[in-house]
């Protein structure tokens, strides 16, 4: 409790909610390293019906917002990997 982590966005390290879970090994709200950010898509396609449907925007060619809009920048047939 007298040593906090490091503060990852700067400033004296301090306990947050998500380092004090990082340090018991639960699940953090806001996932910054890449296996946590795996971990909460394994846990938001667990559901068969939202995997298929991820997985099926995917291989379309496109990554989508939120809202379903496509993200700024891909294009509309999503990126090609060879000519």
């Amino acid at each position: 409790m007298d040593n906090p982590p490091p503060n990852a966005r700067g400033g004296p390290a301090r306990w947050t909610h998500d380092s004090a879970k990082r340090i018991v090994g639960w699940k953090v709200d806001t996932p910054e390293s890449v296996q946590e950010k795996v971990d909460a898509i394994h846990d938001l396609a667990a559901d068969d019906q939202v995997a298929a449907q991820v997985a099926t925007d995917f291989l379309r060619g496109g990554r989508l917002e939120s809202d379903g809009r496509r993200l700024s920048g891909l294009p509309a047939g999503g990126l090609r990997t060879h000519p």
